[in-house]
């Protein structure tokens, strides 16, 4: 089994800390549910989607080397 470390709220913990022997199947049965997978489908849509208007926002990136735009040095 891996060992993972998360930083939680002082309530979570507390709450956490009730289930801490059943906390590995309980993780398990959310990831698993129809409403654990949406949730993580939607997370990681929306940090995918995050990245990708970083990288559009960055000017570098933008602009592509071309004949009215020569290759600049970084």
């Amino acid at each position: 089994m891996t060992t993972i470390t998360i930083e939680v709220s002082d309530d979570l913990t507390a709450k956490l800390n009730l289930v801490r022997e059943q906390l590995p199947s309980l993780l398990d049965e959310v990831m698993n549910s129809r409403s654990g997978q949406s949730a993580v489908q939607t997370l990681a849509s929306t940090t995918s989607h995050q990245a990708y208007e970083e990288m559009i926002g960055f000017p570098r990136l933008r602009s592509f080397p071309g004949p009215n735009n020569p290759a600049q040095s970084f």
